[in-house]
């Protein structure tokens, strides 16, 4: 549709008056936007993120692959304890099979600061917006307990991803505080 729209352009321009043009255009942005709208939400809407004490070992293990931290000599039956070890630790949920897609964990003393740390979402399920949607969820958790000082060290080539969430690099140093958007 888009490649002929010049010549829509211009034969619209040549037979109708500029108000019909103008109500044609809006139609036509209006019906894209809302299209791109319901999509958007509808993708959103399949996935819950919950903070968990406990997780399916497997699956954890699978999201630390994912984001190639695991290594064969590590025990998986020490998951359990990693999990209830941490401040917080999120998983991103499918609704409809409650399968683990992403995860990312905090390590606090629960009252001064905060680190984010593996944050990863599974490859097929990158470019959705879930690892956003995870990040900002911690960062709100946190705020909410009055814990002000947020930071984690990127992996190369990830500076824009989390400057966008309002992380900035701090002076002199590789870890990334938050600042605010």
């Amino acid at each position: 549709m888009f490649k002929s729209f010049p010549l829509h352009f211009f034969l619209y321009k040549l037979n109708k008056n500029w108000h019909e043009y103008y109500i044609f255009i809006k139609n036509i942005f209006q019906n894209t936007i809302i299209t791109k709208t319901n999509s958007f939400l509808n993708k959103m809407e399949e996935i819950e993120i919950k903070i968990v004490k406990e997780w399916n070992i497997d699956e954890i293990v699978e999201l630390y692959k994912a984001g190639n931290w695991w290594k064969d000599c590590y025990d998986k039956k020490e998951i359990p304890n990693l999990i209830k070890g941490s401040y917080l630790f999120a998983v991103v949920v499918l609704k409809n099979s409650n399968k683990a897609v992403a995860m990312g964990r905090v390590l606090s003393d629960g009252k001064s600061d905060a680190y984010l740390q593996d944050i990863v979402v599974k490859k097929e399920y990158r470019e959705k917006g879930y690892g956003k949607r995870l990040i900002e969820f911690l960062i709100r958790t946190l705020i909410d307990r009055k814990i002000t000082w947020i930071s984690l060290i990127a992996e190369p080539g990830q500076d824009d991803f989390y400057h966008k969430l309002g992380f900035r690099k701090m002076k002199d140093y590789t870890p990334m505080k938050y600042v605010g958007k």
